[in-house]
């Protein structure tokens, strides 16, 4: 059963923020993830605009928050949330993709996010590491909660106006030298796996790198973390940020060889083309009508075809 919960949404022409009053909105967008790097003025100017309720409507809209579950086992999800965290007000994370997954932000009276609580199916539940980095910082894990046949798992928030992490591939190594001390320590090596596989995230991508106002890097969604070819997570960050300037294929792989081993990430190149994320990108745009999702499925289209060409070793 699912339902539909009248929302303000965030941003207008892409809602992936959801929260009952237009000032939780504004709350909740000091901790949004953009995929690109918004200057400190132009992040002012929004939050101004969101401050004001009649301009307000020129950057947010209303739209249904669209859960997987019915309104009770949504306002009990809340309660065990705030029996956890101050939790004053609320505010929801959706994917794009409308996948099953929510993550609930959570505010205390002084409008700080005290939590980000992510919820998903039993036996879907996200991984979190109870380590964090030495050069990079984990969000603490603070508790993990079941709600019917939903779990909740808890973290701590990072700090608000963060911004996606640059292309800076030597603070990139430090962060992957943490990433493979965390992973090797928490999942074991798949039995029978290849010597070759290593530690990884699994979804190093500038939305889930941050770094804060004193340049400390934060790293969260944790969910794909486990063992996959050497240089598949620097491929990742390499594949996803060049896609932010590059919508030809053969501009895209070219702009990755010029930055990463390029003889050396062919199986991380034809892994990564096997995953969930590239398979099936027909089907999943089949019926689709969103702008949003015919935007995402189109650079997905050019993702894959550039990971073809570093997976057969032929870059312009």
């Amino acid at each position: 059963m699912s339902s539909r919960i009248p929302s303000h949404t965030f941003p207008r022409h892409r809602p992936q923020l959801y929260a009952p009053t237009g000032r939780a909105i504004r709350r909740a967008h000091r901790y949004y993830s953009f995929g690109r790097p918004l200057g400190p003025v132009a992040r002012a100017g929004l939050s101004i605009v969101l401050a004001t309720p009649g301009a307000r409507r020129l950057v947010s809209g209303r739209h249904d928050l669209e859960v997987p579950f019915d309104r009770d086992i949504f306002e009990q999800i809340l309660s065990a949330v705030g029996g956890l965290v101050e939790q004053r007000s609320w505010a929801v994370f959706q994917s794009s993709w409308h996948t099953r997954r929510l993550i609930v932000f959570s505010f205390d009276r002084r409008s700080r996010c005290t939590g980000v609580t992510h919820v998903a199916a039993s036996g879907e539940s996200a991984y979190h590491p109870a380590l964090t980095g030495e050069f990079v910082t984990v969000p603490p894990r603070l508790g993990v909660q079941q709600v019917a046949e939903w779990e909740l798992l808890t973290v701590g928030a990072i700090p608000p106006w963060h911004q996606p992490h640059p292309w800076d591939e030597r603070r990139i190594q430090l962060v992957l030298e943490d990433v493979r001390s965390i992973v090797d320590a928490e999942i074991p090596r798949p039995v029978g796996a290849s010597e070759d596989l290593e530690p990884a995230h699994g979804d190093l991508t500038p939305w889930n790198l941050r770094v804060d106002a004193d340049g400390r890097p934060w790293l969260f969604d944790w969910e794909w973390a486990g063992w996959a070819p050497p240089h598949a997570d620097l491929l990742r960050f390499a594949l996803v940020h060049g896609s932010l300037v590059n919508t030809n294929p053969e501009e895209l792989a070219a702009w990755i060889a010029a930055r990463v081993p390029i003889d050396e990430i062919g199986a991380a190149a034809r892994d990564w083309l096997g995953h969930r994320i590239y398979r099936g990108l027909d089907h999943r745009i089949a019926g689709e009508h969103d702008d949003s999702l015919v935007a995402e499925w189109q650079q997905g289209q050019v993702d894959a075809a550039a990971l073809e060409i570093l997976a057969e070793g032929r870059p312009t």
